[in-house]
């Protein structure tokens, strides 16, 4: 996934949402999509948009799903 986080102006208002592009084995299945609000029940709503780190939730919502090797990478770096 490439996370590109909300933009504020001077005085904190959003100017753009978050985007994100997100390819599975591969293969791009969300690409630029804008984040229009947060969609979590698990983290905080307060600073969820700003430009801070936070929590990633992978959820497999009781299906058979597995994760493995799975990159968290600073924007810029690695592949």
């Amino acid at each position: 996934m490439d996370y590109t986080s909300a933009k504020f102006d001077r005085d904190g208002e959003r100017t753009a949402w978050p985007r994100m592009t997100v390819k599975l084995n591969g293969v791009v299945i969300h690409e630029n999509q804008e984040l229009g609000k947060t969609h979590t029940t698990a983290a905080p709503i307060g600073g969820a948009l700003k430009d801070e780190g936070g929590p990633i939730f992978l959820q497999a919502h009781g299906n058979p799903v597995y994760f493995r090797n799975i990159w968290v990478l600073p924007k810029g770096k690695g592949a």
